[in-house]
């Protein structure tokens, strides 16, 4: 056997003509977990160590709920809007500006719908993970894994506070749909509850959970859900901070998750490509999609509650009906897709990919989309 072989299998991995295979230590015990040579080797080493490892087998076997039609999006080329990987996007309230956040440690102001690039904030260390604009539209929003969340005044875009308090990165926010709470999630395993506007720390919750990996307010602001890295799901009453509901160890962790409209139902995307639709009274899971390949990124709702979207790490965007819970239309991109991002009025999704690609759909297709561009990021491109 050969050093490289030798070293190869000590990591605990083996390969045959057509798959590379591990073990890992799952809720329900040791199992055996394989993705593709061409998949292993075409992620690198570190890639494909986490997503063997780490409880996320990417099967590639997983099928659609039913055929719908499939479409390839044109690429922008290599200007793009970042840098490097587009990590966070919010569309303002009255649709007129996007915001959007990157591996390039910086946030950037675009307007709509001509697509012309207006400013960019600095002032992050690290990535930007998340952006969140509150409802009246006056307050962005910027958490990063330099541990900080700041709070910029719109339309102006000027720095009014830098929020401190969490131990380590901070990976996902929401805002209440009142305005009056912005909730933070971390790697250090908590969530905070900041007043708005002032930034005013006021609750910490934290419980035996893994780093915090999504967000979301019911619609009538008293409870907040929170999905966790170990695959738990926790359902908060802000009012006191105490804990209403938790569902323990899904089969995946928990990624991405969104609250319907009217406030029933949870749609849930986990490291494995499966959307879960659960009822918010009981927990109960209503419909279980094998929706991607990979990693659900993002999901986003349609303000009527009739279609969800969501984008993966499989260079896929997905258009779904909610109430049949069936797959409409699939579109391939060329890189995968980290984050959306919908207007209030539902007309406009807002994707973001890893090759630093922002691009903009018409809902009502989701079909020939419009690149934003920023020539100054050319030079950057690797």
């Amino acid at each position: 056997m050969n050093k490289r072989k030798q070293k190869f299998e000590q990591s605990g991995f083996h390969a045959n003509r057509s798959n590379v295979s591990a073990q890992t230590l799952s809720p329900a015990g040791l199992v055996n977990v394989r993705i593709s040579r061409r998949q292993f080797f075409g992620a690198g080493l570190t890639a494909a160590a986490v997503i063997l490892l780490d409880g996320c087998s990417t099967v590639a076997e997983l099928a659609h709920p039913n055929h719908a039609p499939v479409e390839t999006a044109p690429d922008c080329g290599n200007t793009h809007a970042h840098s490097k990987q587009v990590s966070a996007l919010s569309v303002h309230p009255d649709g007129k500006t996007l915001f959007s956040g990157g591996n390039d440690e910086t946030v950037k102001i675009w307007s709509h719908p001509d697509g012309a690039h207006v400013k960019t904030l600095s002032g992050h260390s690290d990535t930007v993970f998340s952006l969140a604009v509150s409802p009246d539209g006056k307050h962005l929003f910027s958490s990063s894994a330099d541990r900080t969340i700041r709070i910029w005044t719109l339309p102006e875009g000027t720095l009014a506070r830098t929020l401190t308090g969490h131990s380590d990165r901070v990976r996902v926010m929401a805002v209440s749909h009142d305005g009056k709470w912005l909730a933070s999630g971390s790697f250090d395993r908590t969530v905070k509850l900041w007043s708005i506007p002032d930034g005013t720390l006021a609750q910490t919750l934290a419980g035996d959970t893994d780093w915090v990996t999504s967000l979301a307010f019911t619609p009538c602001g008293t409870k907040l859900i929170s999905g966790y890295h170990d695959q738990t799901i926790v359902v908060w009453n802000i009012s006191d901070g105490s804990v209403l509901q938790k569902w323990n160890r899904e089969p995946g962790a928990i990624v991405s998750l969104s609250v319907t409209p009217d406030g029933k139902r949870l749609i849930t995307g986990n490291c494995n490509g499966v959307i879960k639709i659960r009822s918010l009274t009981d927990g109960l899971v209503l419909k279980a999609l094998k929706a991607h390949a990979y990693s659900v990124n993002a999901i986003v709702l349609t303000p009527d509650g009739n279609r969800f979207v969501s984008a993966s790490a499989d260079e896929t965007i997905k258009l779904w009906d909610l109430t049949k819970g069936r797959l409409i239309k699939t579109v391939i991109q060329k890189d995968a897709v980290h984050v959306l991002s919908l207007s209030p009025d539902g007309k406009l999704l807002v994707s973001g990919e890893s090759s630093g690609a922002i691009k903009l759909w018409d809902m009502q297709e989701i079909s020939s989309p419009k690149c934003l561009l920023h020539a100054e990021n050319v030079s950057k491109m690797k």
